[in-house]
């Protein structure tokens, strides 16, 4: 091999380093922290006006539930027991706050769109239904459920409420009766113990959207690393 290739051999075996060498590695800048906006300090009552259509929205269009004949249709070969919806007598449809004899009968298609609140069937002695507090068996929640606030309910019912047992506090989540007994809404003009489906709706439905718009009033920063969902 004649010196001259040799030469420049060695030259191009050196400019393959010195290109290796000056080779940039692939950084990923950061993130800036940025602070997610109030949904309220954007428009003011935006979540007041959208939980209102909301429920408006279920009232004009799944209202038909209630007012269908179609939802009479008795359900064949079946008694429910479990529901609380006569009185002293027979068919009056008038609920007591008991189950007894009185209330059996053939559930019709609206029926199974609800659930009743006493899941273990408990009743005092004058046979009148008993349902669970919805404070923890152990320890007591930081801040009472706001049953008027379909937010708080919602968060009570999905394990978000903060509880504390000897100084110590966690997240709470119900028994399944505490969260149904929370989201009977309208439990204070009722004896019947039932969560029909217009409830189950403002809660799991409309609830958890205005918790979503509430959470942003806590203006947490967004750091590295954070879900694309998050942004």
């Amino acid at each position: 091999m004649s010196l001259s290739r040799a030469i420049k051999r060695l030259r191009r075996k050196e400019d393959k380093v010195t290109a290796r060498k000056q080779r940039r590695k692939p950084l990923i800048e950061p993130l800036e922290p940025r602070v997610l906006l109030s949904a309220d300090s954007l428009i003011t009552g935006l979540t007041a006006a959208m939980q209102n259509g909301l429920v408006s929205t279920e009232d004009a269009l799944l209202g038909v539930i209630s007012t269908d004949s179609n939802f009479d249709t008795p359900i064949a070969a079946v008694l429910q027991t479990t529901h609380d919806v006569n009185g002293d007598n027979q068919n009056d449809g008038l609920p007591n706050g008991k189950v007894d004899d009185k209330d059996v009968h053939v559930p019709d298609v609206r029926d199974v769109l609800s659930l009743n609140v006493n899941r273990d069937g408990s009743a005092d002695s004058n046979g009148f239904e008993t349902i669970s507090s919805l404070d923890p068996i152990f320890g007591s929640l930081t801040s009472p459920v706001n049953t008027s606030d379909i937010a708080d309910v919602y968060r009570y019912v999905a394990g978000e409420k903060e509880a504390i047992f000897f100084g110590v506090p966690f997240l709470y989540t119900p028994t399944a009766e505490q969260a149904l007994s929370a989201m009977d809404l309208n439990s204070g003009s009722t004896a019947d113990n039932i969560v029909g489906w217009q409830e189950m709706y403002k809660v799991l439905v409309v609830g958890a959207i205005s918790d979503f718009l509430a959470a942003c009033r806590t203006c947490r920063p967004i750091h590295d690393g954070a879900r694309l969902s998050e942004l």
